[in-house]
């Protein structure tokens, strides 16, 4: 036959009918275009082309076990729709066949700002495509390669829509800069294990927010809409008010290197999904840091009229913390320093509402220091060995504090 006037020449032999058998070949160069409504579902448009020479054998119902021959050759192919929330374009790359199995040379692809490409062999190449449980997986060995990837323009948006492909195995991912919502981070590395919709990662290590984290993650990918996942990660000389204003609504309020071990995991990607069903544990050291200036210590110096209470430095800092209902906790935590001893216990919402007790204990020394004197005027006692002892409780809002 004649596409698109590409000659294409073919054949197709089919026997035991009840539960057929196949034996075909194809040759030639196919504008998949001209073949989309064919090939493609319903609302999915295909372009570029496919030089292939390829052969098969096997049976129709259990495509895993096709027996491949040949090869295929991607020039600039393009996939729209199919639940793509972009563009998949510039797919190259070739394809060898063998008996039980394929190797996938350089195949490269863009969508949105991001690219990508992708070493690997499989074994049962039919079956990647197949839904997962309705056929064995295929078993993949890859290198996936990316200079900047953001997850938002290759994760499907159909709700349920399958991501990963049908298979085990595993391979090595280094991407240059790796976006997705909120995360912006560099030099991911990760070692990465397959499952049918879940992906591993055992080891993986990144660049972000002025250090180094590393861990391991699990993700679920069953309901692409709403991922679930869990990851266990190490922090190593993160700058504080790096992590805490790209997360959460705590902007220049603690400064300082963290160094941290936490656990949290979650399920979806809207801000109200996040909210209800986000959990972290976790225990942060921040060393040669401050808290302020910002709104909330502007509120309490002002409150209790001591200037120097606007900026809290510190030379090391302890702080438990955990996730609860939309709020990050902070376990009772000791601060120690040039303005006396600080204890502090309450939580952050994810809505920038504030709920702190915070109790303050000046030594006489101190307190004539920080010229906290006129302090007294504002609520404050004195005990018997002269300390000043403050008792704020600092509510309402991270923008608008109140102090009482």
């Amino acid at each position: 036959a004649s596409v698109a006037g590409q000659p294409v020449a073919a054949r197709l032999l089919v026997w035991n009918l009840a539960d057929p058998m196949l034996d075909f070949a194809l040759r030639g160069s196919v504008d998949l275009a001209a073949v989309a409504p064919m090939l493609a579902p319903a609302g999915t448009r295909l372009g570029g082309r496919a030089v292939v020479d390829v052969s098969g054998r096997g049976r129709a119902r259990d495509a895993g076990t096709m027996v491949l021959g040949g090869h295929a050759q991607l020039q600039n192919v393009s996939i729209e729709g199919a639940g793509l929330p972009q563009r998949l374009e510039n797919v190259n790359g070739r394809i060898d066949f063998l008996p039980e199995s394929a190797a996938i040379q350089r195949l490269s692809a863009r969508a949105g700002r991001s690219s990508f490409s992708i070493d690997a062999t499989v074994q049962h190449p039919l079956a990647l495509m197949a839904p997962p449980g309705k056929v064995p997986p295929a078993d993949v060995e890859f290198a996936f390669r990316s200079t900047y990837l953001d997850l938002a323009d290759v994760l499907p948006t159909t709700p349920g829509a399958p991501f990963l492909p049908n298979a085990t195995g595993g391979g090595r991912v280094l991407i240059d800069r790796l976006k997705q919502g909120k995360l912006d981070v560099t030099a991911v590395q990760a070692e990465v294990k397959l499952a049918p919709a879940a992906l591993e990662a055992p080891h993986f290590s990144l660049q972000g927010y002025g250090g180094t984290v590393s861990g391991d993650a699990r993700f679920d990918l069953r309901d692409t809409r709403r991922p679930a996942y869990a990851i266990h990660a190490n922090a190593d000389q993160v700058r504080a008010d790096a992590i805490l204003g790209a997360w959460t609504p705590v902007k220049d309020l603690l400064a300082g290197a963290l160094s941290s071990k936490i656990q949290f995991s979650g399920v979806g990607q809207t801000p109200e999904e996040i909210k209800h069903t986000l959990t972290l544990v976790g225990l942060a050291a921040i060393t040669d840091g401050h808290f302020g200036p910002g709104p909330a210590l502007d509120a309490l110096a002002q409150f209790v009229n001591v200037p120097k209470f606007r900026r809290l430095e510190f030379s090391r800092l302890e702080l438990p913390m955990r996730i609860e209902q939309g709020r990050l906790v902070t376990d009772p935590v000791v601060l120690n320093g040039a303005s006396g001893e600080w204890r502090l216990a309450g939580a952050i919402g994810f809505d920038g509402t504030l709920d702190y007790a915070v109790s303050i204990t000046l030594p006489p020394a101190v307190a004539d220091a920080l010229g906290a004197r006129s302090a007294l005027a504002a609520g404050a006692l004195s005990d018997a060995q002269g300390r000043m002892l403050l008792d704020p409780h600092v509510t309402g809002s991270t923008k608008a504090p109140r102090v009482s």
